[in-house]
């Protein structure tokens, strides 16, 4: 009990510097904002909502010339200058945490990156903010998890009526699958509880059958040779894989070998919790992976190098972001957020979208 209340006291006082280098910081960019505004790059960056100096928000307008664009990319623009007017005008927020709450550190991580004066209230067991299952609950602000969110997207990308689809699926996202039916029907399922990934893939993609075919053919005549290649079934092209994050690294080369190009895969958000850096996407090169486009970009730019916690710290983010827009008094934003396109609307829980992205080697190489 002593050594819980020590890390309470800890991670509380390391809050409130936090929080005051925070408004220190503001200023300081204040001060000195023709050099960063100089630095400006697309307005595209800006709808992640992670900058909110005053003076370079008030040069929107002149160094990206609202005349060039298309009417409604110049609406979009205004409001996001006007939403971030508004944050960086708020004197103060403040965030009601559990003093249990296992992601306190993160938390206070992300308010000191924002350098918005934030403040944290650590509340007693049960009556602050308290997250547990990032992925699969709900979090405070969203009208979805993460975790439904993404099945959604999958839902999007097997109904395409040119290709024909089937979900590989492990006990334990059973519910998610069952969703996933009410979404498509006619979908075939197949669950994957086997110890040998490669028997298993023969099996599935129809190679055990190829090959029993062959030996017969050439028990008819065992004096003549000839040249065989498995071939594996053509009655589906694209092959959803629900797994547990340990399983996609034996799975997906077994069924990939079997396969020999013939179908297309994509992975559920499960594929990123085993990754430890970006290194290891290389694994899923030329498959879809629920990714957003700002985690994209950062690994480009070598901003994201280690991929643990992926997931958790880019739900925590977004939750902090719902709750800055709603503290902020803000009508509506488009957000382009960790998880995903965020839409918010006040007085209502945010939407979320979950892209699903091609990985490129290009990503780690470039």
């Amino acid at each position: 009990m002593k050594l819980r209340k020590n890390i309470v006291v800890y991670i509380i006082t390391i809050g409130v510097i936090l929080a005051s280098c925070s408004s220190t910081k503001n200023n300081s960019l204040a001060s000195n904002s023709s050099e960063t505004t100089k630095n400006l790059g697309s307005p595209k960056q800006y709808f992640q909502y992670d900058n909110f100096d005053v003076r370079v928000i008030n040069e929107l307008n002149n160094d990206f010339n609202l005349q060039s664009f298309e009417q409604e990319k110049k609406i979009r623009i205004k409001k996001l200058r006007n939403n971030l007017k508004k944050i960086s005008s708020k004197e103060s927020f403040l965030l009601n945490l559990d003093k249990t709450n296992i992601h306190s550190l993160k938390v206070v991580e992300l308010i000191y990156r924002l350098e918005l004066p934030i403040r944290i209230k650590w509340s007693n067991e049960g009556k602050g903010i308290k997250f547990e299952d990032l992925l699969a609950e709900t979090v405070p602000g969203f009208c979805s998890s993460l975790n439904q969110d993404a099945m959604d997207s999958l839902a999007l990308e097997i109904a395409r009526p040119d290709q024909k689809s089937m979900v590989i699926f492990m006990e334990n996202y059973s519910l998610a699958v069952e969703r996933l039916g009410e979404l498509v029907p006619g979908i075939k399922f197949i669950k994957f509880d086997s110890n040998d990934p490669q028997d298993f893939a023969a099996l599935l993609l129809g190679v055990n059958s190829s090959q029993k075919r062959f030996i017969k053919i050439k028990n008819l005549n065992p004096n003549q040779e000839f040249k065989f290649l498995p071939r594996s079934r053509d009655d589906i092209q694209k092959i959803i894989l629900i797994l547990e994050p340990s399983q996609y690294k034996s799975l997906l080369p077994a069924l990939r070998y079997h396969g020999v190009g013939n179908f297309e895969y994509t992975n559920f958000i499960s594929v990123l919790e085993n990754l430890n850096d970006t290194n290891q996407l290389l694994d899923f090169e030329n498959t879809l992976i629920p990714i957003s486009e700002n985690i994209v970009e950062k690994i480009k730019a070598q901003q994201i190098r280690s991929l643990e916690n992926i997931t958790s710290n880019a739900i925590l983010s977004d939750w902090l972001l719902i709750e800055i827009m709603n503290q902020s008094g803000i009508g509506s934003a488009d957000i382009s957020g960790m998880t995903g396109r965020l839409e918010f609307q006040k007085g209502s829980c945010a939407k979320r979208r979950v892209p699903l992205d091609m990985v490129d080697s290009k990503w780690v190489s470039s």
